[in-house]
């Protein structure tokens, strides 16, 4: 297993973690903490998808509010990945 792989096990536990510790305590500080860390990309996926800054913006704020709502109902395993498709799928509605 190289470096980044083992980095990215990593991040996906810490994720992991703060998903379980906001479920336990409801501060939506972690959340946006934890969101924080992978808005660039959102960003990023957002932007090439929709062609458009202010349209990329708005992605992104519906992306973290879905993710707030989807993190209360389930069990999200691999938030980097979640984001990514949740993302694509936004853009494309």
């Amino acid at each position: 297993m190289s470096f980044s792989l083992k980095q990215i096990e990593f991040d996906r536990q810490i994720d992991l973690a703060q998903i379980r510790e906001f479920r336990k305590i409801q501060k939506i500080e972690i959340l946006n903490e934890l969101y924080t860390k992978y808005m660039h990309l959102v960003y990023g996926v957002a932007l090439k998808n929709s062609q458009s800054r202010d349209n990329a913006k708005e992605i992104v704020s519906k992306v973290f509010d879905l993710f707030k709502s989807e993190v209360e109902q389930k069990e999200i395993d691999d938030l980097r990945n979640w984001l990514y498709q949740t993302t694509v799928s936004v853009c494309s509605d």
